[in-house]
């Protein structure tokens, strides 16, 4: 079978087509991509341990990030939540212990 000079042109056409279409796709999912990871370093900034929404309907590259991020974020928010005074054994000063002591 013969292909003729129009058939050609049209599949060059088409997997030209094909190719922009493919960039534009890597293009949205590098957007996409950058977009997590800003609102993943948010989500770490703040210390927000989980995402709500169905983790099933996106890539299982990028669940796998956001189930990363909650687990980094969950572990940063107790350890801050042990670093933080409000969670520190009461503190004296000097000798307010002792009994009969006056201060002025």
């Amino acid at each position: 079978m013969k292909f003729s000079d129009e058939q050609i042109r049209q599949q060059d056409e088409a997997i030209a087509a094909m190719k922009e279409q493919m960039s534009r796709l890597e293009s949205l999912e590098q957007s996409l991509r950058k977009a997590l990871e800003n609102g993943v370093q948010t989500m770490e900034k703040h210390g927000i341990p989980q995402m709500k929404g169905d983790l099933g309907n996106i890539p299982a590259e990028l669940a796998a990030q956001i189930q990363e991020a909650q687990a980094e974020a969950r572990r940063e928010g107790a350890a801050a939540a042990a670093q933080s005074p409000a969670t520190a054994a009461p503190t004296t000063s000097g000798g307010s212990k002792r009994k009969g002591v006056v201060r002025a």
